[in-house]
């Protein structure tokens, strides 16, 4: 099948496998939903005090909502919130290839899949987060770690800067190739999370929105598509409605002042273009960022390397802390 093929049969809306872009918005709307319930969630505390209680831990009550509402939906519709939404069901491929309803583990892998490892992907870019926060402010810290602290230090930097980061790229190629090969119709997995159990989506048909409608599940499922388009809109018109107005000639805030200058352990010669390293003319201008002082390039690499600090200022540093000066005024 020739790339053109592929796009074209895309748009084959009579084919029973939904097409890529059916499956990419749901997919979307599904990441959406958590943040949406976050979002929500720091709104009413604004406005209703009593549901700050909830709001501090904002990641762990909106997916505790969203795990309910998928729990009634992959248990009586065999499809997640937003896959009923765009009229998609799913299917176990047993050995014999025949499709068959969802078992029970099948739901239960479903709402890990979906709420579970979204939990836990939040929870890991968070703590990611703050570790980078936390190395900022070691690097303009100019206290000293203890061994214990230095051990857990290498162990978070072997944790967040190489093992996150390669998980999350390998399973993002993984997902691009798998959607690779569901677009070329080579595969009818849209990821592996699905491939690995055996789950392949489909389309609605006509006899599953006759049995369903037979036990009210049309009216539930065109009921929550109407409901939250109305929220939806009701939240926007409130939330423009009661929005603090900024009256003519406010100003914005002022500028805080820069924080004061390090305190220097060591004299500096009264020339700025000589380094405050060897007091020799500059040469390759480097400037060590936590201090702000500028070096040669050789005199600050080798010092930084060898003691971790600035050697004007004692503030802890490092190589990556070097921003080479290309030009001086």
């Amino acid at each position: 099948m020739t790339t053109m093929d592929a796009l074209l049969s895309q748009f084959n809306l009579q084919s029973e496998l939904p097409t890529f872009f059916e499956l990419y918005t749901q997919e979307f709307l599904s990441q959406a939903l958590p943040q949406a319930l976050q979002w929500a969630l720091k709104s009413l505390a604004v406005s209703f005090p009593s549901v700050w209680k909830i709001a501090k831990n904002p990641e762990e009550w909106s997916h505790l909502i969203w795990l309910a509402c998928e729990y009634h939906f992959v248990v009586n519709y065999d499809a997640t919130f937003a896959e009923n939404f765009y009229s998609i069901r799913r299917w176990k491929i047993g050995p014999d290839g025949k499709r068959h309803r969802l078992s029970h583990a099948d739901h239960l892998y479903t709402m890990f899949s979906e709420v579970g490892l979204s939990y836990i992907s939040t929870k890991l870019k968070g703590w990611n987060t703050e570790y980078l926060e936390q190395l900022e402010n070691e690097v303009h810290s100019s206290e000293r770690s203890t061994g214990l602290q230095v051990q857990k230090k290498k162990l978070l930097n072997l944790f967040h800067k190489k093992l996150y980061r390669y998980l999350r790229c390998m399973f993002e190629l993984t997902q691009l190739w798998f959607s690779l090969r569901y677009i070329f119709k080579k595969s009818k997995y849209y990821s592996l999370l699905l491939w690995f159990r055996g789950i392949t989506l489909h389309r609605l048909t006509m006899k599953d929105m006759q049995t369903w409608q037979q036990d009210g599940g049309m009216k539930l499922m065109n009921g929550s598509r109407l409901a939250m388009l109305v929220a939806f809109i009701l939240w926007s018109v409130g939330e423009w409605w009661w929005a603090p107005k900024k009256k003519e000639g406010d100003t914005n805030d002022p500028i805080p002042p820069p924080p004061p200058k390090p305190k220097v352990v060591r004299g500096l010669p009264i020339d700025d273009s000589l380094c405050k390293q060897c007091l020799k003319p500059m040469v390759n201008a480097t400037q060590c960022v936590p201090s702000g002082f500028v070096f040669c390039y050789t005199c600050i690499q080798s010092y930084v390397s060898e003691h971790h600090k600035c050697p004007v200022t004692n503030i802890a540093a490092s190589p990556e802390c070097l921003r080479r000066i290309f030009e001086v005024t």
